[in-house]
């Protein structure tokens, strides 16, 4: 592969990573007219309120990953273009004659799929619902929080045997985790008009760590299922996608649909967008209506479009991502992720002091140091833990620093 086109998909994939992140962000932020709003009173008013349907969100992540079913069937095209021209150049050395000899490629369906699609479903759901009380920046770091459990989970689940360097590496990302946690909460309690409660807070960075550990359980049955069965990476996320979409529309959607979602749930707005009156967030977890999440998107344009551009970068960060995986080392994918967390915050930090958007932003405080020195042990802690700062004092593999991460993270 030429050497500027990895380049670019790389870059693909660094622009289309951080937009994932910042524009679920901003659809959180964005209020709009619903359907089925409940004022104090216990009446139906179609409120403006936050769209905080994070359900609601994974639905349109998986549209997201199907979409690559585009780029699969090309490549299964080309494949099967270049065993036929391989054929017939053998056939035709071998006995004179010229003539296609048949295909075989697995199909592209499979119900073994569904597992993975299902821990997918939990993660990303849970991580969304995280990010609606905890800033970008910080819920973009805290997501390191994955190459922990991944360690562990395949110590116990496929034996793997972790030496010196991992172990230590996992340490110094727990440091940062800690950091950037207590970054956070410093800032918080430090702000005088408070926009995010704490207790939704910690319960946010609480979710965020369960997902990662779900997140964790995915590369784990997807090693322990999916390894030998010859599907290519693209067909992987698609079928998670497809299962994922058809679980959340037939079971999942409904199920959430019909919990209870307290009252108030959206409680009216001030002209400056903040509640008149208090609201129950915390049934976000266990509850969302999907009739209201489409009723706000069909009526107030920009959402729409918010979502569209979410689904379809999705998509694309799928596509680059997956493009060059195998082209790139552990270095290039690492200083790739980490740049995805500066991009983040850079852009928060873009929407809060260049376009004045303070409720999509964040500002810079004293604390941000904090936060900045935790994430420079988590990129520290990743570093060492994959081989890429080697230690005198632990054993590598040959060409360590050349396999797969097990903090990549594809889909989302």
């Amino acid at each position: 592969m030429n050497k500027l086109f990895v380049v670019m998909l790389a870059m693909g994939m660094l622009a289309t990573g951080t937009l994932n992140t910042v524009i679920n962000k901003v659809i959180y932020g964005t209020s709009a007219p619903g359907c089925c709003g409940v004022d104090t009173a216990g009446q139906n008013n179609k409120y403006p309120h936050k769209y905080d349907h994070a359900w609601m969100q994974t639905w349109f992540m998986f549209i997201g990953e199907t979409l690559t079913i585009f780029p699969l069937l090309y490549s299964r095209y080309k494949k099967r273009q270049e065993i036929r021209r391989q054929n017939k150049v053998l056939t035709s050395s071998i006995n004179g004659t010229n003539y296609d000899v048949p295909v075989k490629q697995n199909g592209i369906f499979h119900y073994i799929f569904a597992l993975p699609a299902c821990c997918d479903l939990t993660a990303s759901t849970l991580g969304g619902i995280g990010l609606l009380w905890v800033p970008a920046s910080i819920w973009q770091m805290m997501r390191g929080a994955i190459i922990i459990f991944s360690g562990i989970l395949s110590v116990i689940f496929l034996k793997k045997k972790l030496k010196i360097h991992n172990w230590l590496g996992m340490a110094i990302v727990i440091l940062g985790l800690g950091l950037v946690g207590l970054a956070g909460f410093l800032k918080i309690m430090n702000e005088s008009s408070i926009s995010i409660n704490m207790t939704y807070f910690f319960i946010g960075i609480v979710l965020v760590i369960c997902a990662q550990i779900i997140s964790a359980s995915q590369m784990v049955v997807e090693e322990k299922f999916l390894d030998g069965t010859g599907y290519e990476p693209l067909n992987v996320v698609f079928m998670e996608g497809f299962w994922g979409l058809v679980i959340m529309s037939v079971i999942i959607l409904p199920v959430v649909y019909f919990t209870p979602s307290g009252t108030p749930v959206y409680a009216p707005l001030n002209f400056n967008g903040t509640a008149k009156y208090p609201t129950n967030e915390a049934v976000n977890i266990y509850h969302d209506n999907a009739r209201d999440a489409l009723y706000q998107i069909m009526n107030f344009k920009p959402l729409m479009g918010f979502n569209i551009i979410y689904f379809s970068s999705i998509a694309f960060f799928n596509f680059f991502g997956l493009s060059v995986t195998q082209q790139l080392s552990a270095v290039h994918r690492t200083l790739i992720d980490a740049c995805r967390t500066i991009f983040v915050w850079g852009v928060s930090l873009f929407l809060y002091y260049g376009a004045g958007l303070e409720d999509y932003g964040e500002k810079i405080d004293i604390y941000s140091l904090i936060q900045g020195g935790g994430f420079i042990f988590l990129v520290l802690g990743t570093f060492i833990y994959n081989g890429i700062i080697k230690l005198p004092c632990s054993s590598y593999g040959e060409n360590e620093e050349d396999k797969p991460l097990l903090n990549d993270d594809i889909y989302d």
